[in-house]
């Protein structure tokens, strides 16, 4: 009888963890995870067009430099 309670009581301590961690709800770290990853998304986006027109406006510029150098 003992052997069986606490058969019972080890598996009830072992599957409580994975009961209690409800994925379906998101806490306040999780959300502000998100919104931080957001925010680094768009920054990085935001970035990447900027190179884009800075190297653009730098082919611009050698290319005006060789038109009067010559």
């Amino acid at each position: 009888m003992k052997r069986r309670i606490l058969g019972l009581a080890t598996i009830l301590i072992m599957t409580l963890p994975l009961v209690a961690c409800n994925k379906s709800e998101e806490g306040p770290a999780e959300k502000a995870g998100k919104k931080i990853d957001q925010s680094i998304s768009e920054t990085k986006q935001t970035l990447s067009e900027s190179a884009e027109k800075v190297g653009e406006k730098i082919e611009e510029a050698g290319e005006a430099i060789q038109e009067k150098s010559k």
